[in-house]
């Protein structure tokens, strides 16, 4: 994740997720619960459960996504830019956000708050 990058509050419908942090810091938020998530920590977010996690710091944070069952990559394929093609300073637009949106749904992902929104 980016430095001031934002994954935006989301839920699965069909999967869990699970993040291992390699390097950096993240903000999570998970249902109700809030923390910070650092290096050699994990986390554990059940489907059906909302939450998020963003970068504050001015480094990017690497880690190790997990979601189970598989699926989910196919959606990072249809949503996602290859590195090698990344703007870091690109802003989304609304159109961006709602054709995300509506590929997101028909991977059962609702995003409850985009990115960047408190």
């Amino acid at each position: 994740m980016p430095a001031c990058g934002d994954g935006g509050l989301h839920v699965h419908m069909r999967e869990d997720e699970t993040m291992y942090l390699l390097d950096g810091e993240l903000d999570e938020t998970i249902g109700g619960e809030c923390f910070t998530l650092r290096p050699g920590e994990s986390y554990f977010a059940l489907r059906g459960v909302p939450h998020r996690f963003r970068n504050r710091g001015c480094a990017p944070a690497h880690s190790l996504a997990i979601h189970t069952p598989a699926g989910f990559d196919a959606f990072v394929r249809e949503t996602g830019t290859p590195l090698e093609e990344w703007n870091w300073g690109i802003t989304t637009s609304d159109e961006q956000l709602r054709h995300v949106a509506g590929l997101a749904a028909s991977f059962g992902i609702e995003l409850l708050k985009p990115s960047g929104q408190e």
